[in-house]
């Protein structure tokens, strides 16, 4: 149980992990503005350093795994990596969805992955790990939310009588679209007969009969009442929420962590197949300046007749 005196420290150790977390990086001055002493900020700060779970790098204290540092042999060598960074910038925007001037397909008329693309996914890995992961756990999810679509669909159509496939198609939708509401706490589909049309909110059925509409309408009731598809509805729902709240984190951190650095003239971590000749190594915290090669000394030889 965490003892009242023990209870700042914990708490200012978890926030310096949640904002590792989002920002990349975590400083004694982070900590001050989230209203902690500085002795509680430099106690939590120095426990997690002991437990091996941040590094400090020039006053910034980085996870392990991020604290390699890029070393440049020359002002020419970091501007040209600048400019590769510029190159990537479009497609890092387009990650983070703030990319205003998007190219779209002229098929499926949604945006395209602008070039350089597969470059930036190259520098997640390689430089961002933790990053990486949550974005391809987060596309995976992606894939899978149309199959859930797909199959809460087919679903709903084995239930429906036999209709024309355009009225089939309609109902279909419809019920899909109803299930949505009605499980999002919103108004119900509206359902609207005129004559021989039946208007499903957005969706017209016409020149349908009297007990076709009636088919129709019961269908629909019983479609949405069901269990099994009101439990696939349930799973596409959580699926997209978890979609867009991921993509919103991982948009948050691309945009904190490399976009911004970009703009600031610091080159992102990583590499791709693009990137300059570069060392990269990991700092040394006992040495504060390069190492130097002591110069080799020459002796003039000896004679073994030398007196």
């Amino acid at each position: 149980m965490t003892s009242d005196t023990e209870a700042p420290l914990v708490k200012a150790m978890v926030d310096a992990l949640d904002m590792l977390r989002s920002n990349g990086a975590v400083t004694i001055n982070d900590l001050l503005v989230k209203n902690h002493s500085r002795r509680t900020a430099f106690r939590s700060i120095n426990a997690l350093v002991a437990m091996r779970l941040v590094v400090e790098n020039s006053g910034r204290y980085l996870s392990p795994e991020d604290s390699k540092v890029r070393v440049y042999g020359s002002p020419e060598e970091l501007q040209a990596h600048l400019n590769h960074a510029q190159k990537l910038l479009p497609a890092f925007k387009y990650l983070a969805g703030t990319l205003t001037e998007l190219d779209f397909d002229v098929l499926t008329l949604k945006p395209k992955p602008p070039s350089y693309f597969k470059y930036v996914e190259m520098h997640l890995r390689s430089g961002y790990p933790k990053l990486f992961n949550e974005y391809e756990s987060i596309q995976n999810l992606k894939t899978e939310i149309p199959q859930i679509e797909q199959e809460l669909l087919g679903k709903i159509r084995e239930g429906l009588p036999k209709l024309d496939e355009m009225h089939l198609e309609n109902t279909t939708k419809a019920i899909h679209d109803g299930l949505r509401l009605t499980l999002t706490g919103r108004e119900p589909l509206k359902i609207v007969e005129e004559g021989k049309k039946l208007t499903l909110g957005p969706y017209q059925i016409a020149n349908i009969t009297a007990k076709e509409k009636s088919t129709i309408k019961s269908a629909i009731a019983k479609a949405g009442a069901s269990p099994r598809n009101r439990e696939l509805c349930k799973k596409l729902l959580e699926s997209e929420r978890k979609y867009q709240e991921g993509m919103a984190k991982i948009e948050a951190q691309i945009t904190n962590q490399i976009i911004t650095k970009i703009d600031n003239s610091e080159p992102p971590r990583g590499r791709c197949d693009l990137c300059p000749n570069i060392e990269i190594r990991k700092p040394n915290p006992t040495q504060n300046s390069p190492k130097t090669v002591p110069k080799r000394t020459h002796k003039s030889p000896t004679s073994s007749h030398q007196r």
